[in-house]
């Protein structure tokens, strides 16, 4: 599905729907959530602000591997960066 695809299916245009989806945005707005609903994309994340309590298994997880130390920060970071093509 292509952006212009995309707009017409949410009712806005494509110019919007480029800048929803790349994060050019001060905060969630009436577009962002049918968007997001258009595409099925938990809107959980929206403008940086995760909620992991949705997300339990997750912070188990990471509480197993986080250290506290930046060592081990950077290597979740590069470890996560690395998946993203997997998640397209």
């Amino acid at each position: 599905m292509n952006q212009l695809a995309i707009a017409n299916s949410v009712g806005i245009n494509q110019s919007q729907v480029s800048r929803l989806l790349n994060g050019d945005f001060v905060r969630a707005s009436k577009s962002m959530y049918a968007l997001c609903k258009t595409l099925n994309v938990n809107p959980v994340a929206l403008n940086n602000s995760l909620s992991l309590k949705e997300y339990p298994q997750l912070v188990m997880h990471l509480s197993d591997f986080l250290d506290g130390s930046r060592k081990r920060e950077l290597a979740l970071i590069k470890l996560i960066r690395a998946t993203r093509s997997l998640m397209r």
